[in-house]
């Protein structure tokens, strides 16, 4: 694994060292600092990163929280009043909740709050779980970068998660990654 992120860091190192408006940076869980919910990676660039556009992939595996109880339920109604019997029925809940930032020097360029949720009455036979933060825009006012900070914390669900991204700066849609670009300040 360290093989892949030498490899990264080499050619992010190469772009940013010959043309500081490019720049593409890859990682996964095992190139993060995990505590607790949060997994955390810093990169401070050689050069200041002057890009105009901003590409975010960030994939998440993980594992939700689930809820099984048994909770009383009308067996009749008539209109909006039970006049039947009340009869317990499993109720089961799901929930895997994932917040994700990107910032540079302390300001956030992206920050998405994204889960996985479902109720049922019958039993969740999984708690697996994926979540995909894919996001691209056209900044009007151009990014610049020298810190580069990139945050994943799991809101409900378990700690463990197995993470890959990218976060591309670019100048140019010309060779697109992404289909549709968000235009923003």
């Amino acid at each position: 694994m360290f093989k892949v992120a030498a490899i990264g860091l080499a050619f992010m190192t190469t772009s940013a060292a010959i043309n500081a408006s490019e720049m593409e940076v890859l990682f996964t869980n095992k190139d993060m600092v995990q505590s607790g919910a949060t997994y955390s990676y810093a990169l401070e660039t050689m050069n200041t990163i002057n890009a105009s556009v901003l590409e975010v992939d960030i994939r998440i595996q993980g594992e939700g929280d689930s809820v099984f109880q048994m909770l009383p339920a009308c067996t009749e109604w008539q209109g909006s009043t039970c006049v039947g019997a009340a009869k317990d029925i499993l109720h089961s809940e799901f929930l895997h909740e994932v917040d994700v930032s990107v910032e540079c020097n302390g300001q956030a360029l992206y920050q998405k709050t994204k889960n996985n949720i479902e109720f049922t009455n019958e039993e969740i036979v999984t708690t697996a779980s994926q979540l995909a933060f894919v996001h691209s825009e056209i900044k009007l006012n151009r990014i610049e970068c020298s810190d580069l900070n990139v945050n994943v914390r799991t809101v409900n669900g378990a700690n463990d998660a197995i993470i890959t991204g990218v976060v591309r700066f670019k100048d140019s849609t010309s060779i697109p990654t992404f289909k549709n670009y968000d235009v923003n300040l």
